[in-house]
């Protein structure tokens, strides 16, 4: 496993986003399970499966040849919504298949009917909304009939990674229970072992074409001896499929027992919840929130969505002419002011699921400066909501809420107002990409490398309670609530998202 006990020992992880795609070299100075990423490659995620393939092998190879040893195993994890198609000789067939491409995928719960749809819902713990494969798949169907002809298998986007490196075809249940055709049991009931035929069949699909689901802790395959030479690894190195991003963000940033919760924050944002006890799926998707499994497979998770980092980042681009970094660490001295937006750009899936809810900005931005706090703590308000409305599900708050992810989960002046305006203690994780090292830190638990325990090393948050946080709170969800836009529409000068 890399060398004589007490050696360094590394692993390597990916994370497939929907925007990036991330590769990280993660150590292990010991078989404490203390670890450091040692080195970073990032890239923008193409649209063609081949070109990502190779850009993954080369990022790899970039990492692993700075180091004396190999790396002991590779671990794999992706954004859940977006696949691509393989033919009988498993080549990959046109352009990743994103939820978002071609149109809307929302034909397959419009022609389902309110009653079916909540059948569905219930079934897999999903929501019905256009995000899911199952939608894709019966998009694909009718609006592209060449395409669809020649699908032989279905592959998600970790599971096609891991293809490349193993020739296998495989994937984690986490993956498996975001497609809406998988069947997740009762809580405390062993995981399903294969994708359900009767909910495959709503797209018109079969289990035979859906990759094999692996057991928790089992690799999807060795690394091939082509695939080896690509990434500069050592042949027959182990392959594990890590899982969904966000569970695994969670999962690396030691949120795993009863109670314990992450906000893990990339493009999207997703607060998850371990529950002890059955979560209660009717009510958890009656507010738009999902049910799902730890990367264990131990325990239920609620989990809710919202529009997170792609908020921040489309403020940004509408202001190229500022300097945002200036304006963050002026922030970071400030109180929550008295506005706030609406982060809604694409309606609201949780709490209280509304399609038509948009992005608004209730009260006064006079500055540039007012306009940017007012996004920061319209998602601070939202965080807050969502955590409320989980604490409400599952019966009781938390113990403690871990900041994960990128850039933004590090983002001073964020994690202020979130001390601020939640009443929460907060910890946030210390990694530049804790996806990608969460997966290298699931693969070399799994493999026995370092403990079972191991987690990415996180700080404690201040906790600064504003004494105006529960009025504002108030505020927040009467107007997003509202019948009637309550303000200045957020594409509007100052205010402007």
């Amino acid at each position: 496993m890399g060398g004589r006990d007490g050696d360094p020992v590394t692993s390597v992880g990916v994370d497939i986003g929907s925007t990036n795609t991330k590769v990280v070299l993660l150590e292990f100075a010991d078989r404490s399970g203390v670890a450091r990423e040692l080195g970073i490659r990032s890239f923008r995620t193409p649209d063609r499966p081949g070109e990502l393939g190779g850009a993954v092998l080369s990022a790899i190879r970039g990492l692993a040849s700075s180091q004396f040893r190999h790396p002991v195993a590779v671990g794999i994890a992706s954004m859940p919504e977006s696949g691509v198609v393989l033919d009988k000789a498993g080549r990959p067939v046109g352009s990743i298949v994103r939820w978002t491409s071609a149109g809307t995928s929302a034909a397959l719960f419009d022609d389902l009917g309110p009653a079916e749809r909540e059948k569905l819902s219930l079934a897999t713990g999903v929501p019905a909304t256009p995000k899911a494969p199952l939608a894709a798949l019966y998009r694909l169907r009718f609006q592209e009939p060449n395409r669809w002809d020649k699908l032989f298998r279905w592959a998600g986007m970790a599971d096609f990674i891991g293809v490349m490196l193993t020739r296998e075809l495989a994937t984690d249940h986490t993956l498996a229970g975001r497609t809406m055709g998988y069947r997740l049991p009762p809580a405390g009931s062993p995981l399903e072992p294969t994708f359900d035929d009767d909910l495959l069949a709503l797209a018109g699909m079969s289990a035979e074409q859906m990759p094999r689901i692996l057991r928790p802790g089992e690799p999807v395959g060795m690394l091939v001896p082509g695939a080896a030479e690509a990434a500069g690894l050592a042949p027959k190195t182990p392959v594990y499929l890590a899982g969904h991003d966000h569970a695994v963000a969670a999962w690396a940033a030691g949120v795993r027992k009863d109670g314990e919760a992450a906000d893990s924050i990339g493009t999207t944002e997703a607060l998850l919840r371990v529950a002890g006890d059955p979560i209660d799926r009717a009510a958890a998707l009656a507010d738009g929130m999902s049910v799902t499994r730890t990367v264990t497979g131990d325990h239920e998770c609620l989990l809710a969505g919202a529009s997170g980092g792609a908020v921040i980042a489309r403020w940004i681009a509408s202001h190229p002419e500022k300097d945002a970094d200036v304006l963050f660490r002026a922030l970071e001295l400030e109180g929550p002011g008295n506005a706030f937006l609406l982060p809604y750009p694409r309606g609201r899936q949780t709490p209280r699921p509304d399609p038509a809810a948009r992005d608004f900005v209730v009260g006064p931005t006079e500055t540039t400066l007012d306009s940017l706090r007012a996004v920061l703590v319209g998602l601070s308000l939202h965080l807050r909501w969502m955590d409320e409305s989980q604490s409400r599900i599952i019966g009781s708050a938390p113990t403690g809420l871990g900041i994960v992810g990128g850039a933004w989960a590090r983002n001073a002046a964020w994690n202020r107002l979130k001390s601020q305006l939640l009443t929460r203690p907060l910890t946030v994780v210390e990694s530049h990409e804790p996806v990608a090292s969460g997966a290298a830190l699931l693969a070399a638990v799994r493999l026995g490398a370092v403990p079972p325990d191991a987690a990415l090393p996180s700080l404690p948050i201040p906790s600064r309670p504003h004494p105006r946080a529960n009025d504002l709170f108030r505020a927040f969800v009467e107007a997003a609530t509202s019948a009637v836009p309550p303000s200045t529409p957020a594409n509007h000068d100052a205010a402007h998202t």
